[in-house]
């Protein structure tokens, strides 16, 4: 099984892991960055990343290790159908957990309170586009459950409540 977070920057996809799964089944692109590249903040290597994010799932289904955790912001399609493809290959489900971000006050208010804890501020636009990305390209994730057998989506509010499920 594979579950495949998508969200926002800020809207809260750590905590949901960090509350229903174990970190060893975890695979989280910042934290590839930092153990790649000694930085969770350096982009110019994401390709690098995820490719090795993806190689280490596909070890991982092709294994039958119980479930794996996808951690990325997984706002386009494009962004989530490699891990989709990996998991095809394997016949092994994929849930998508969606999370529905708050206000665009409140991910600007937790991206401050974020760099008073870690020194690292994400520009607005950053933001202000991952929030119109979000609603923008939901309906492809929408699809794609309605059409793959394997992929399933729910979508969760702030509380973490199943609003949509398909």
């Amino acid at each position: 099984m594979i579950f495949l977070m998508r969200g926002t920057t800020c809207s809260g996809k750590d905590t949901f892991i960090s509350k229903h799964f174990s970190p060893s089944a975890v695979f989280s692109s910042d934290q590839f960055r930092e153990m790649l590249c000694g930085d969770i903040h350096e982009q110019k290597f994401n390709k690098f990343v995820f490719e090795t994010m993806h190689k280490i799932i596909d070890f991982r289904l092709a294994n039958r290790v119980s479930y794996t955790v996808y951690n990325a912001t997984n706002l386009k399609m494009k962004d989530a159908s490699p891990v989709i493809e990996i998991a095809k290959k394997h016949k092994t489900p994929v849930t998508i957990i969606s999370i529905v971000p708050p206000e665009l006050e409140e991910l600007h208010r937790r991206n401050k309170q974020r760099f008073k804890e870690t020194g690292f501020l994400i520009p607005d636009e950053v933001i202000n586009k991952h929030y119109d990305r979000y609603f923008a390209c939901l309906d492809s994730f929408l699809n794609e459950a309605k059409n793959n057998l394997l992929v399933k989506f729910i979508e969760i509010d702030q509380d973490y409540e199943v609003i949509r499920e398909i």
